[in-house]
């Protein structure tokens, strides 16, 4: 006998997909318009492809943020970047 209760921490999915993508068909059920429902059907693949992966939003933010910045940081320490902001 399994112990379902040991899952309760998985994202559900409905099919193959994660329940979380589908958040975003309910904008084309809201208004009905065609351009909507292809941006939604969109949403949808790219948060599925993430789910795929285990990436979060947050870090898939952070990856696009390395990927159009780079990954250099300043070489200003952070006591010290007040007296540059004037």
């Amino acid at each position: 006998m399994r112990a379902y209760w040991r899952y309760t921490a998985e994202p559900l999915t409905f099919f193959i997909v994660d329940a979380r993508a589908l958040i975003f068909l309910l904008i084309p059920i809201i208004t009905w318009d065609k351009w909507l429902t292809i941006i939604s059907g969109v949403l949808v693949l790219v948060f599925s492809g993430l789910a795929f992966f285990n990436i979060t939003p947050v870090v898939f933010g952070r990856i696009l943020r390395v990927w159009v910045v780079g990954p250099v940081r300043t070489h200003i320490p952070s006591y010290r970047r007040r007296h540059y902001v004037r």
